[in-house]
């Protein structure tokens, strides 16, 4: 069994004894319009490991989800209600974004929030929401930045990663502090502890 299938079935102990970083790179999403907003889709993860960090790249297509970040907009990702227990829905990295999802019909609607500020304003959120998780929940502490800062010569980047994980007919969210770098092949550097719990919240759909 891979650190992967245990994440998707015990997502709780597995994230506070594990790291994982979400690898974009190869997920094309969907413009939506000119208003900054793109639309992600059903995914599949490939793991690798490096540095003793789990690096989840994700592709178009297969049974999980994903949704983007988008600068200075919003990402967002429909997903069908009663998912299989063990799916994942991911994003790129937050770094003082939320996580917003809403029910809508027969969908939960995952939003990538950039910057905290611009769903609702580029963006209306559809339906009733059910989870919102803004920076002051998972930057409590800037670890990231306070490491990236004290070495600013070394070409360094932080990044806050959330994995949302359903398990036991609930939506489990999940979170992590990577450093990558240096180089634009996002080579893991190392990791740090984001300062609150990695289990930051469950809900229900």
């Amino acid at each position: 069994m891979t650190i992967l299938q245990n994440l998707r079935d015990n997502p709780e102990p597995i994230c506070k004894q594990n790291d994982f970083f979400v690898d974009v790179r190869g997920f094309r999403t969907t413009p939506e319009g000119t208003n900054r907003c793109e639309v992600g889709g059903a995914a599949t993860l490939n793991l690798t490991k490096q540095n003793g960090v789990y690096r989840l790249a994700v592709e178009n297509g297969g049974s999980d989800y994903f949704f983007p970040w988008v600068n200075r907009g919003v990402g967002e990702v429909s997903v069908p209600i009663n998912q299989p227990n063990g799916t994942i829905v991911t994003t790129g990295g937050m770094n003082g974004c939320a996580l917003q999802v809403n029910r809508s019909g027969n969908n939960l609607i995952f939003y990538h929030d950039a910057d905290n500020r611009y769903l609702g304003d580029l963006k209306q959120p559809q339906g009733r929401q059910l989870c919102r998780i803004e920076p002051n929940q998972y930057m409590k502490i800037p670890y990231g930045q306070t490491i990236v800062e004290e070495n600013p010569r070394a070409g360094l980047s932080y990044l806050y990663q959330l994995i949302c994980v359903r398990h036991e007919g609930k939506w489990k969210v999940t979170y992590y502090g990577i450093i990558l770098g240096p180089g634009i092949n996002m080579p893991i550097n190392r990791t740090f502890t984001p300062g609150v719990s990695k289990f930051l919240a469950s809900f229900k759909e």
